[in-house]
């Protein structure tokens, strides 16, 4: 998800008639939406470094959420659900694997998804979920698994269970030759399973094990090219 998009989001997600200012750690006095736009950058960071499965950038990332001061005059009702985001932030030490850190991932997903299910806001996104049909080779594969995991985690955020299904389906359905050996079809597998997902903590389970299962694929790709 590009920076813009992320802003969009922070955008939505706050009142933009509203006047409330955070703290920034600096001390320097942020409006919410700017406080807001710096969180979800550094939860998608996350995710991202997680898919590339870079778990040292994914570490710093959490740590930097973990110590995001609270935002001050956001709504009340806000208060429990960011305070929970950064509680799962903080799981980050030194035993973090790619596995705790996607599960991470999905849980702070799941958070946002119930504020904004919660709270009636969030974002909108200009699309149903439906990534657009893979171009031929590899690359266009790499491309369509991309856009199906950010319709998944766009559905997640936003609590949107058919934007969620949308994403997984076009996964799950991707032309079976193109499953990449075992990790693959577990990727394929564990897509179908997303798309029949009930609730919204059974989307952020499978979810959990989406991006696990890309981020074990990159590392054992990125061992190959330096010949581990």
């Amino acid at each position: 998800m590009k920076a813009p998009v992320v802003l969009l989001l922070a955008v939505s997600c706050a009142n933009p008639s509203s006047p409330a200012r955070s703290a920034s750690p600096e001390g320097t006095e942020l409006p919410v939406t700017t406080a807001m736009h710096r969180q979800l950058i550094l939860v998608d960071t996350m995710r991202e470094s997680v898919i590339a499965a870079d778990l040292d950038a994914a570490g710093r990332a959490s740590r930097k959420l973990a110590a995001m001061p609270e935002v001050a005059g956001a709504p009340p009702e806000w208060g429990p659900w960011l305070a929970r985001v950064r509680d799962s932030a903080a799981r980050v030490d030194d035993t973090w694997t790619l596995q705790t850190a996607a599960r991470t991932v999905a849980d702070i997903g799941r958070t946002c998804g119930g504020c904004h299910a919660s709270t009636g806001g969030g974002p909108r996104f200009g699309n149903d979920g439906t990534p657009a049909a893979p171009k031929e080779g590899l690359r266009g594969h790499m491309v369509h698994h991309k856009a199906a995991v950010d319709g998944m985690w766009e559905g997640l955020i936003t609590a949107d269970t058919l934007h969620f299904a949308r994403a997984a389906k076009a996964l799950s359905e991707e032309r079976p030759e193109l499953a990449d050996g075992p990790q693959g079809k577990r990727l394929h597998d564990l897509a179908g399973q997303a798309a029949k997902a009930k609730s919204l903590a059974s989307r952020a389970d499978v979810f959990g094990e989406v991006i696990a299962a890309c981020a074990e694929c990159h590392a054992g790709r990125d061992a190959v090219r330096k010949g581990q």
